[in-house]
């Protein structure tokens, strides 16, 4: 597609020589998308933030339902050395 208007570019070119440029649909000008490289970086990076938030995500609930079940289990050993403790330290007192 060749179009022909005044684009704001500042380098010193000469009337009618070619300038690539980048629009939208609607003909606005626009930034150049980004390169390959850089395009490849981005997916690496947001792809190994992913993994780690996925991994502390994973660490997080392991150690919540740990601390669960945890709290869960001392309370039951305490309800029962309520019940064997008079008994257990009734064999030493004679």
């Amino acid at each position: 597609m060749h179009r022909t208007r005044p684009t704001g570019h500042t380098r010193n070119e000469t009337e009618g020589s070619t300038l690539r440029i980048w629009g939208d649909r609607e003909g606005t000008i626009q930034d150049p998308p980004i390169s390959a490289g850089d395009a490849n970086a981005t997916g690496w990076l947001i792809g190994g933030m992913t993994a780690v938030g996925v991994y502390v995500g994973f660490v997080a609930v392991r150690k919540s339902m740990r601390l669960v079940l945890d709290r869960r289990r001392y309370a039951r050993w305490g309800t029962e050395w309520d019940l064997v403790e008079p008994l257990w330290s009734a064999r030493f007192r004679r």
